[in-house]
């Protein structure tokens, strides 16, 4: 039944993006379709796989559609992908600043912090340990903010 649930706020999270393709290319709406039809297919986590490829590719295609980083980004949270889901929101946000629903997307974001604060990368550090490592001191910050909170 959840999985049902997300399929459809998905699709309808994905509807909203071809009213703003219009200086999109057809090759890049082409793959966007069939992102958001393989986002109603999908019957687990396994099967949104494809519809990440496809919302790729329409990035690729159309680096400045909003739409196609927002749908990419909603779906890599819902499969635990969050470091990419954050990532391809922000990019989102940059592309459409002053979207309607730019702000309850920079909530949403917040919260996917939360739950990537203790998620292990490859090499097995956190979030925290990476930033630390690497001297950025406002993402250390903010990262402590979310074991604040």
């Amino acid at each position: 039944m959840k999985i049902s649930v997300i399929s459809l706020t998905i699709a309808f999270c994905l509807c909203v993006g071809l009213a703003n393709a219009q200086n999109v290319s057809d090759e890049a709406l082409r793959h966007f379709n069939r992102g958001t039809t393989a986002v109603e297919r999908a019957k687990s986590p396994a099967g949104y796989e494809y519809a990440i490829k496809e919302f790729k590719k329409a990035t690729r295609l159309a680096p400045s559609w909003p739409d196609a980083y927002y749908n990419l980004g909603i779906i890599q949270e819902k499969i635990g992908r969050y470091a990419n889901a954050i990532r391809n929101l922000r990019k989102y946000i940059k592309l459409s600043p002053n979207a309607k629903e730019a702000g309850k997307i920079k909530k949403f974001i917040t919260k996917i912090e939360h739950k990537n604060i203790n998620a292990k990368s490859k090499d097995g550090d956190t979030a925290l340990i990476k930033a630390a490592s690497d001297g950025r001191t406002e993402r250390v910050k903010a990262l402590l903010a979310c074991y604040e909170s």
